[in-house]
């Protein structure tokens, strides 16, 4: 009975582990359509994009993003370090004191902030098209070897659920009585 229920849950384990790790995959591979399937990411590559992008501007806010850029003084730092001649340097220093009283004027960053925000569905397309015409290998290598710990987690519940379904199995096997077919 023991080696029964040791059985089936190895049994199990397998198949769980080997079906999740399969499933991850699918979301990848194949990369051109075999049979009519394809890889989840390459199938809905443009609908993906268009979500990732909406999702990355849902949660920018240009008015802050402009203040922050006064506030610490990242503008100017920005261009002083491009500044490689004395004229460069001093033409930074130039701009970078009229941005700097430019941007603290709350109308006029707010104006900018608005501007910004009215350019935003172009900013999503491009952010969208660069998605798009992304390699796919590197989409692939992002997600799965930027997240390597999550993706064990999966296969490894996969396998962990497999044990406990395999060993109930084998219970169910032993405790009712075979049903004999005529």
């Amino acid at each position: 009975m023991i080696i029964q229920l040791l059985s089936g849950g190895l049994l199990g384990a397998f198949i769980g582990y080997f079906t999740n790790f399969i499933a991850l995959r699918m979301l990848f591979f194949p990369k051109r359509r075999v049979f009519g399937f394809q890889g989840l990411l390459l199938k809905f590559k443009a609908k993906f994009t268009g979500k990732t992008a909406d999702f990355i501007f849902q949660f920018i806010n240009l008015d802050n993003i402009l203040k922050d850029l006064v506030d610490k003084k990242a503008f100017s730092e920005g261009i002083k370090e491009t500044s490689w001649t004395r004229l460069t340097k001093f033409i930074g220093n130039i701009v970078t004191t009229e941005m700097e009283r430019w941007l603290s004027d709350e109308d006029i960053r707010k104006s900018v902030s608005e501007s910004l925000t009215m350019l935003t569905p172009k900013m999503k397309e491009m952010l969208s098209e660069k998605i798009i015409n992304t390699d796919i290998d590197i989409l692939t290598s992002l997600i799965l070897h930027g997240t390597p710990r999550e993706i064990r987690f999966i296969q490894g519940l996969g396998g962990i659920l497999g044990i406990v379904i395999g060993m109930l199995h084998s219970l169910i096997l032993q405790k009712l009585p075979y049903i004999q077919l005529r």
